[in-house]
């Protein structure tokens, strides 16, 4: 099989399909964005799909060498490249096993997860897209948030009254609330999240 090689145009609409997360990490890293126009083309677009594409070092590597065309051993440049992808490809890694083992921590202590912040505002931002400007009034918390996605993945779900939706506005920044550090332990901190 020929190594995958874009258009322009074919590169420009790969790039906003990759998820928010696995962009930060692989410009963090120094990938390269036809590199990471690759990725996003084929479908690799969330950090999941990314920490899976390869068993170890090298085969990812391989992957490089035969379906991008990325050949560490024929220039330096390609060199830092393949290194760039590894580095990136290391962290989601560590990144999703991580996420995994506080994710079966929090499921078997019947915790509610607590939703990265980046996820929430991306929600907030693509429906501001849509509907314009959102008042923190009528915008739902962080909580609420969190604890409606606990219920959908539970599968056990209601509409509520609008009455009921605490909004941003309503979160008390004196009230304690629960924090998870990155080793997934449980800290109570004064102010909103």
């Amino acid at each position: 099989m020929p190594p995958l090689v874009l258009t322009a145009e074919q590169e420009a609409a790969a790039l906003p399909k990759g998820g928010a997360d696995l962009k930060f990490l692989l410009e963090r890293n120094d990938v390269p964005a036809r590199v990471m126009a690759q990725w996003f083309h084929i479908g690799v677009v969330t950090m999941e799909k990314f920490a899976n594409i390869a068993k170890d070092v090298a085969d990812l590597t391989e992957v490089l060498k035969d379906h991008l065309d990325i050949d560490q051993s024929r220039s330096l440049e390609e060199r830092v490249q393949v290194a760039a992808v590894v580095c990136a490809w290391s962290n989601a890694k560590t990144r999703m096993q991580r996420a995994a083992e506080v994710e079966a921590e929090m499921d078997t202590k019947e915790w509610t997860k607590p939703m990265v912040s980046s996820e929430w505002l991306a929600m907030k931002s693509g429906l501001e897209r849509v509907v314009g400007a959102l008042d923190d009034k009528v915008t739902p918390s962080k909580e609420y948030v969190e604890k409606k996605l606990q219920e959908v993945e539970a599968g056990d779900y209601r509409a509520e009254d609008l009455s009921e939706v605490v909004s941003r506005d309503e979160v008390d920044p004196d009230t304690l609330v629960p924090q998870w550090d990155a080793r997934g332990n449980l800290t109570v901190k004064k102010g909103a999240r």
